[in-house]
């Protein structure tokens, strides 16, 4: 590849970071077509006929006028988001498309919509007046704190949730922390105390909640006057739930401090089909923010699902999925608090994916892996994402019979794991993407040698290898000589049907900086070893270059693209 077309990637990395780090989403980014690579089909999801909703229901929680009573017109609204709901529901199971029109404010309640037989097509719509400004929380204000010594102030406790049980096919394979398997959260000023599992490990902000003697106790930094501060308890989860929904959609809300147990969802669609959820914001909950399984028909636009106890968005068994400019950053710090950062939860995880394209999407500083396609995805594409600084790898493909195909995407700076990581996966391509600076290694191969990957949809059972690997115009670089560009087992199934070919490898010093088994080698053995990138180059210019260095350092701001609570 010539010195130009590498600048260019490099630039195009840097504008992705750019565009994301101040709050914007980065347009589609194109690349040359090659008849090489296998291309699955662009995902087009059927449109959700919302001008069919010929009904409106007015929700307002703050004006004076509203009521549960009321007919939920613009003038009487509902007081409820929930109350509307209800009546939203019995207009679908009639016929009738119905949307919910929620006027801005904080809506501490839940809406689980009721799961009957003989639902129709009718369009079911919840929207926020105020795109950003309706938001639909699982905590409640608490007041009445009494001192007990110092900072640290105590509160009656009325629940006794104890500890999540193991998910299924977890118990056995996985030791976990008792503080993953916790739901309690608190909130002091707006900002969530970290939970301590005994009264003597308090410290500064920080709470324990102790059930034998149904208190919550509280420790506040110092000099902070507790009683004039905000603190607020989480209560409730889920905080909206659909079952079996056909044209449903979520616009323009915040879903946050849903105290969801383990491996649950503050907002959870299941079994539905015609999906859209459009920029929502899912945060601050204890667990999974929004949990999609056997959907058909998603689309995903232009949400966050950022600073969640798990998953900022966790998926399993969807047919065709749509995803454009979503995020999920900041994900797991329930699983850091407990160490717990390997086992399952990514910044975005989905399993089971049949056709899905994936485009423009963020993991930044997860603390876990950036993005995980987990078992038996197939017909995947992703483009123009940005994966980087995740605790673990920046991209991992599990158990995947394919095919999948990432391209125009930047992986970098990600720690305690590699850039991409692939397990028992066949069929992925990388094209044209910048692999850069991560930890373990740029691009790694592992697993075991076999496995059996089950197809959902036909239960076909098939033996899946690391093979058929396809990269094309990849800038794979290092940033410190002791990290590999490439690391695998020495599998024959991976180097006999590899296809590589256009790759710029950069790393420190040159050396032998692929590793195979136990052995070290250089480009040319490497070239030997596999029978490909006849034409690719090895140099050590990149991986000094200020600019890449840009991408790991200085970090993007935090809430970047977050709609902030009010």
């Amino acid at each position: 590849m010539a010195r130009k077309q590498k600048l260019l990637l490099v630039a195009t990395a840097l504008l992705l970071a750019v565009d994301w780090s101040c709050g914007q989403r980065p347009a589609r980014r194109s690349s040359p077509e090659d008849s090489s690579v296998p291309e699955p089909p662009e995902v087009q999801v059927r449109r959700i006929p919302e001008e069919t909703a010929t009904t409106v229901l007015y929700v307002d929680g703050q004006s004076a006028a509203a009521s549960d009573e009321n007919p939920g017109a613009a003038r009487l609204p509902f007081r409820t988001i929930s109350r509307a709901a209800q009546r939203a529901h019995e207009n679908k199971r009639r016929g009738i498309g119905t949307k919910v029109l929620i006027r801005p404010g904080v809506y501490r309640e839940q809406v689980i919509l009721p799961i009957k037989e003989g639902e129709t097509t009718a369009p079911l719509i919840f929207e926020a007046a105020v795109g950003g400004k309706v938001i639909l929380s699982g905590s409640d204000v608490w007041t009445g704190w009494q001192r007990v010594e110092g900072n640290v102030y105590r509160h009656a406790w009325p629940y006794h949730w104890g500890m999540a049980p193991y998910p299924r096919g977890w118990e056995g394979e996985v030791i976990l922390p008792p503080v993953v398997r916790r739901r309690e959260m608190v909130f002091l000023n707006g900002t969530l105390l970290e939970q301590a599992l005994a009264y003597r490990d308090l410290k500064d902000n920080s709470f324990y909640v102790s059930e034998q003697d149904s208190t919550l106790y509280l420790r506040a930094a110092p000099g902070l006057d507790v009683e004039k501060a905000a603190i607020e308890v989480s209560t409730r989860s889920p905080l909206f739930r659909a079952q079996s929904q056909h044209n449903l959609v979520l616009r323009g809300m915040q879903f946050v401090q849903g105290n969801t147990p383990l491996s649950e969802g503050a907002v959870a669609i299941t079994d539905s089909s015609d999906v859209l959820i459009a920029n929502c914001d899912f945060s601050w909950n204890s667990s999974i923010g929004l949990l999609a399984s056997g959907v058909s028909n998603l689309t995903l636009r232009h949400n966050s699902a950022n600073h969640n106890g798990a998953a900022g968005i966790d998926g399993y068994q969807w047919k065709r999925a749509f995803l454009e400019g979503n995020e999920t950053s900041y994900n797991n710090w329930r699983g850091a608090w407990g160490g717990f950062t390997g086992w399952a939860p990514a910044g975005t995880k989905v399993a089971l994916l049949h056709e899905g394209t994936i485009r423009d999407h963020r993991s930044f500083g997860n603390q876990c892996r950036g993005f995980w396609l987990d078992s038996d995805n197939s017909h995947v594409t992703v483009e123009g994402a940005l994966w980087c600084r995740n605790l673990r790898d920046g991209v991992f493909v599990e158990a995947n019979a394919g095919p999948i195909l990432i391209r125009n995407s930047v992986i970098a700076g990600n720690q305690n794991g590699s850039g991409i990581a692939g397990a028992n996966s066949a069929g992925v391509s990388l094209v044209r993407n910048l692999i850069y600076g991560n930890a373990r290694s740029q691009i790694e191969i592992t697993g075991v040698l076999d496995r059996t990957v089950t197809d959902w949809e036909t239960g076909a059972t098939r033996n899946v290898q690391a093979s058929h690997w396809t990269l094309r115009e990849n800038l794979v670089a290092s940033s410190e000589p002791a990290q590999p560009l490439l690391l695998t087992p020495n599998w024959k199934p991976f180097r006999a049907t590899l296809n590589s070919e256009g790759n710029p490898w950069e790393h420190p010093g040159g050396g032998r900086p692929f590793r195979v088994g136990p052995f070290s080698l250089t480009l040319a053995q490497w070239q030997f070893l596999t029978g490909s990138e006849a034409h690719s180059v090895l140099t050590n210019t990149l991986a000094e270059d200020a600019d890449l260095r840009r991408l790991l350092s200085p970090e993007p701001a935090e809430g970047a693209g977050v709609s902030e609570r009010q």
